[in-house]
């Protein structure tokens, strides 16, 4: 694994998602019929619904179909998410002064999903878009 690089647009759009109260929450997996974890929200909202995965079902002729839940228990396996979906989970632990992985906080934890929003946003400052300083725009003006 390289160094880590947050795709701000992707990680604002999934912090919104979160605080936006239109998911139910679980745990242990991305997704099932009682909602979503966390990283499942991620998966949810930024990887293109035609390339989400999801779980294989049975008709009740035994024809396979596409189940409602998404595939896997982490965004690693989805496998249109993009890199920094795929290591955001041990990079947070890496990086939090919690020392604990999203999906520990979203099912260990019970961090609600607003809790959660709220610790990614102190663990990833670079989210935000640089400003520049007053400064430093009246000097260009020049």
């Amino acid at each position: 694994m390289g160094k880590f690089r947050l795709n701000r647009e992707q990680f604002n759009k999934w912090l919104r998602a979160l605080k936006s109260g239109k998911y139910k929450q679980t745990i242990g997996t991305l997704n099932d019929r009682k909602g979503y974890c966390c990283l499942g929200v991620a998966c949810k909202v930024i990887i293109p619904k035609e390339k989400l995965q999801y779980e294989k079902d049975f008709d009740d002729e035994g024809n396979e179909t596409k189940s409602e839940y998404l595939e896997g228990l982490l965004p690693d396996e989805q496998k249109y998410a993009p890199q920094w979906l795929v290591e955001i989970n041990d990079d947070f632990a890496n990086r939090s002064k919690l020392n604990k992985h999203l999906s520990t906080l979203n099912d260990e934890d019970k961090y609600s999903f607003k809790q959660i929003a709220e610790v990614l946003k102190e663990a990833y400052p670079e989210r935000k878009k640089a400003k520049m300083s007053t400064k430093k725009v009246l000097k260009k003006k020049k």
